[in-house]
């Protein structure tokens, strides 16, 4: 144990090795009520000593962070501060969290949760990323990926860490074979012929609002308030303002997957019918049950229970059609379906991005009137490409 001996300068130690004279650096810092030592040595000279103390004191000073947290904050502690922050902002809904969070359980913890954010090793990563790749799909990994780069870009912005050194870590191909998410237009043709055939009108209905590029929690989450016919009057606009997940209560707000996902879309002359039946239908349910169906109660109603469908059971809806027809599509698929059909059709990106409420869009301001202009567009055009003609069905 080497014996440290006070210099002039207070918080500077010193003491001797073999190999000479060094210095060390103890001191007691504060930060949000909390003491912490800062202590460092191996210093080989009292300037370098010193002009570290005075980074220290300078980040200590403009409370940036306390320095002491920021060399053994590890992923696990500044995940959770991101995650509750994220939350607290609304630029997480609740089930955007939930995933984020299983997310990081599942895969980021488990391998890092424990290293000091500081101390991050891109050839840790490196491997990890390679080993993912061996049972995970490669978008998949992306996903993972991206969440964790997010979080360590925040961690930069936050002061924490200086640089990520985990960018552009190549994520490379993968032993398991991607999903197949694409749809012909004549499989979409044949399914949504069969489920028009199999379904009843009110379950088709809903089945049907999924073509207009909604997530399966948006078509859950609509209520007769957000529909209008304002800009539109033969065609009905969904504002949508929220999502309906199995763990939204039954007359709970879920909010929208991100800020940006709110949004206005414009249905189609089919549509517009669908959506006026499943109003007319819940409406009947209530009826049925001794109630009246109010503006801002869920529209997606079992009619045996008279309370709204877990979202669960537009995939079951789907998985019958698929099963009778041959052809595998899920709501998902739907929403990659409608934004290749508006590629295909000439739609701007920046029109398509706005329509599907998607998170990163080159369009980041929102402006209503702008968004319920393009929403008409973006139907008039893709509709045409869309419909089913009789003589095929």
């Amino acid at each position: 144990m080497p014996k440290y001996e006070k210099t002039k300068y207070p918080n500077i130690l010193t003491y001797e090795v073999k190999s000479g004279t060094r210095y060390r650096i103890r001191k007691k810092v504060y930060f949000k009520g909390e003491s912490n030592v800062i202590d460092e040595s191996g210093f080989k000279n009292l300037a370098h000593a010193r002009a570290r103390l005075r980074e220290i004191e300078e980040n200590v000073d403009k409370s940036e962070i306390g320095y002491i947290r920021s060399k053994k904050l590890t992923v696990t502690e500044y995940y959770d501060e991101y995650s509750k922050r994220k939350s607290q902002s609304g630029a997480w809904s609740a089930d955007t969290r939930y995933g984020n969070d299983s997310l990081y359980r599942t895969h980021i913890i488990p391998a890092f949760g424990n290293t000091a954010i500081s101390k991050l090793s891109r050839s840790d990563y490196e491997i990890f990323v390679a080993k993912k790749l061996k049972t995970l799909r490669r978008e998949s990994l992306r996903s993972i990926h991206i969440a964790f780069m997010a979080m360590l870009n925040d961690a930069i912005y936050n002061g924490i860490i200086e640089h990520n050194r985990l960018m552009r870590v190549e994520i490379g191909e993968s032993t398991v074979p991607p999903r197949n998410k694409r749809v012909a237009l004549k499989d979409y043709q044949l399914w949504m012929g069969m489920a028009k055939k199999i379904l009843t009108k009110y379950e088709y209905s809903i089945v049907y609002l999924c073509v207009f590029g909604m997530r399966r929690g948006e078509v859950c989450g609509l209520r007769e308030s957000v529909v209008s016919y304002d800009d539109h009057p033969e065609l009905a606009t969904l504002h949508i303002v929220d999502t309906r997940t199995s763990r939204t209560s039954v007359y709970g707000k879920g909010g929208t997957k991100y800020p940006s996902s709110k949004r206005y879309i414009v249905l189609d002359k089919e549509g517009t019918a669908a959506i006026e039946y499943i109003i007319k239908e819940a409406k009947n349910i209530r009826a049925d049950h001794g109630e009246i169906l109010h503006k801002d109660d869920f529209l997606l109603l079992n009619p045996a229970k008279n309370t709204p469908y877990d979202p669960g059971q537009i995939n079951r809806w789907f998985d019958r059609v698929s099963e009778a027809c041959g052809v595998k599509i899920s709501p998902h698929m739907l929403r990659h379906f409608f934004a290749t059909q508006a590629a295909i059709a000439g739609v701007p990106k920046e029109h398509v991005a706005n329509y599907l409420g998607h998170h990163n869009k080159t369009m980041t301001e929102y402006y209503t009137h702008i968004e319920n202009e393009t929403a008409a567009s973006v139907i008039d055009i893709v509709s045409k490409r869309l419909e089913i003609n009789e003589k095929h069905a």
